[in-house]
Parts: C-alpha cells; sequence; structure tokens
C-alpha cells in the first residue's frame, strides 16, 4: 500500500485550543500547525508541485534515519 505524503504538521498546542473552543486553527495567524494545513489542503486541492515544508526544531528519529540514507519525501 502506497500513500503520496502530502505535508508535515508541527507541534502547536494552539490545535487543542482551538478545537475546543471550535476555531480552525488555519484562521489563526502565526499558527505553524495552521499553515502546514492550508498547504496540505491546497496539495489536495490540485497543486501536488507544491513542496511540502519540512518543521524546523528538533528532529524525530524517522528523520534522522530518512537523512543518514539519503532518503527524501
Amino acid at each position: 500500500l502506497s500513500i503520496e505524503l502530502l505535508g508535515l504538521v508541527p507541534m502547536d498546542d494552539r490545535v487543542v485550543v482551538s478545537t475546543n473552543n471550535g476555531i480552525p486553527l488555519v484562521l489563526e495567524k502565526g499558527s505553524n500547525a495552521g499553515e502546514a494545513f492550508k498547504r496540505i489542503a491546497m496539495r489536495l486541492n490540485g497543486d501536488p508541485d507544491l513542496p511540502i515544508q519540512v518543521p524546523k526544531g528538533r528532529k524525530s528519529v524517522w528523520q534522522k534515519l530518512a537523512l543518514k540514507f539519503g532518503m527524501k519525501n
């Protein structure tokens, strides 16, 4: 089973807050997670060539392994 990667959503405490308040995170300015969701929506809406942005910060174990073995998304 092969599923194309649509995007990466960084950790953001505002996800829980916006969900609890019933306010879409994509409407919050300055939300990295909100911007990631917007980019995923754009890719789903017909812009498959839009580059996937890798969140800044600490790398996960999987990201480190991918870098070590030269894998790209």
